[in-house]
């Protein structure tokens, strides 16, 4: 089943990182697929380099591109006249 990370799992991403962990030590300690933890690390770094990962950083990407998500209300020029005559 699918699940998103938590910020305190990109916590401990940051800190197993620090301590010299595997990228499939990490995903093994946390119950997550290797390239689960590949892809956060990927999207999430500073470019160029794994090594550069930080937490709080991460965090804030992720909910930057979640606030882009969802649907785009479908609102016509027939229903803004219409709402515009109700008031």
């Amino acid at each position: 089943m699918y699940k998103q990370i938590t910020y305190p799992q990109r916590v401990l991403i940051e800190q197993f990182k620090r301590q010299g962990m595997s990228i499939i030590q990490i995903a093994v300690e946390l119950g997550y697929h290797r390239s689960t933890i590949y892809r956060e690390l990927d999207r999430n770094s500073s470019p160029g380099s794994y090594k550069l990962y930080g937490s709080a950083r991460a965090q804030d990407r992720s909910e930057q591109r979640a606030q882009g998500k969802g649907r785009k209300n479908k609102i016509t020029s027939y229903l803004k006249k219409q709402s515009g005559s109700i008031t």
